[in-house]
């Protein structure tokens, strides 16, 4: 087995976090996609179950002692269900924090900002776009996921619905959208598409079971 072959096999373990039947969704240049649209299409597909829109930029982040340039993440409460997401302290973002000054820290993101005697959990307070932001809860591990445009381990989780305060963008630059395992998710690519995308802001949808199959055809020509 060389070391392609060894690669490719760790990115198919990759989609077991978030389960094959997604679709990722990301808008592509400088436009963004309307929150509420991705989640109202989603709740009037049959095929549909679950609609995770959020929105990712770099920005510094300030803790007590310590400052980093990390992946910011707006979300909403269904990120959890959708990537799969625990915490090891604290809880994660709910429903409830909808324009709140809470976070949510990733395992790493967390590690760049403590310092000895200020460690990053939660309780902590967080200087992000001038904002305070209380953290509530801290990450277990999370493995690398092809179908998520977050790496949740450096990331900082902030909720969706006032994350303009801080994001260049109003709206959600990205999706993932979760189907039935009956589901023909190669039809929804073309439907989500075409609901999602505009002259100004096209957006690009992949999924899970063509890039699967995709690679087991790489590894099946690598031999």
């Amino acid at each position: 087995m060389n070391i392609a072959h060894i690669a490719q096999l760790e990115a198919l373990k990759s989609f077991r976090q978030t389960g094959v039947d997604v679709l990722s969704v990301q808008s592509e240049g400088l436009g963004s996609m309307d929150p509420a649209l991705i989640e109202r299409l989603v709740r009037q597909d049959p095929a549909a179950v679950l609609a995770a829109p959020l929105t990712t930029t770099s920005l510094g982040v300030v803790a007590d002692q310590k400052s980093s340039n990390l992946t910011v993440a707006g979300v909403t409460s269904a990120i959890g269900v959708m990537a799969g997401l625990s915490t090891t302290k604290g809880r994660m973002l709910r429903q409830v924090d909808d324009c709140s000054f809470v976070a949510v820290v990733g395992q790493k993101a967390a590690a760049d900002l403590s310092a000895p005697g200020a460690e990053v959990g939660p309780g902590s307070m967080l200087r992000i776009g001038g904002y305070g932001f209380t953290v509530v809860g801290a990450l277990a591990p999370v493995p690398h996921q092809v179908m998520s445009p977050v790496q949740f381990d450096s990331a900082i989780l902030i909720p969706l619905a006032c994350a303009r305060r801080v994001m260049p963008n109003d709206g959600a630059t990205g999706a993932m959208i979760r189907f039935r395992p009956d589901a023909d998710t190669a039809a929804a690519v073309t439907r989500y598409t075409a609901a999602l995308s505009t002259p100004q802001a096209p957006v690009r949808v992949q999924e899970a079971r063509s890039m699967i199959q995709a690679m087991k055809k790489q590894m099946a020509m690598l031999g």
